[in-house]
């Protein structure tokens, strides 16, 4: 007991002059261990790069040794023969195009949806801070599908060709 009063006062003297630093002691296994997870998180990373990267060349090559085709002979050759990746430049278009009266112009493909902006109401079931139960009337908004029409073309032509 004596030692226990004896140790305090001493304690809040040191701790009121100077600075009390704790020193944290690392063990060898401790190092050992976070060199370890250090290494492996590298591994693994590097690993995962080098996927990447990879994958990435095997795109780019893909796109770089392709045939660029931008004329109807070398289009129809490709056709006949199926040479590989090909890049094509072309005018798409179509002989008989579709469109709707109030749009006019000419189109492949065209949609038209027709949407009604209608008013709905709902009933609500709430409680007040009393835990009286009441029901309100709400009234919303919304956009509700009526019906759609769509037109497209029979045939399509790309670079000449003629697509059904």
């Amino acid at each position: 007991m004596n030692e226990l009063k004896r140790s305090i006062p001493i304690m809040v003297r040191r701790s009121m002059h100077r600075r009390i630093s704790l020193i944290m002691v690392i063990k060898k296994r401790e190092l050992l261990f976070s060199v370890i997870i250090v290494c492996v998180l590298l591994c693994l990373g590097l690993f995962i790069s080098g996927k990447i990267s990879y994958g990435a060349a095997q795109t780019a090559e893909k796109y770089a040794t392709a045939t660029i085709i931008e004329d109807h002979s070398q289009f129809r050759y490709g056709m006949n023969t199926d040479f590989g990746n090909v890049l094509l430049y072309g005018e798409l278009s179509t002989d008989s195009p579709v469109t709707f009266d109030e749009i006019g112009n000419g189109y492949i493909y065209i949609e038209k949806v027709r949407e009604d902006y209608t008013r709905h109401t709902r009933t609500v079931t709430k409680k007040d801070s009393n835990g009286n139960t009441y029901t309100e009337t709400g009234i919303y908004y919304a956009g509700d599908y009526v019906s759609s029409e769509h037109l497209a073309t029979d045939t399509i032509v790309f670079l000449g060709e003629p697509f059904s």
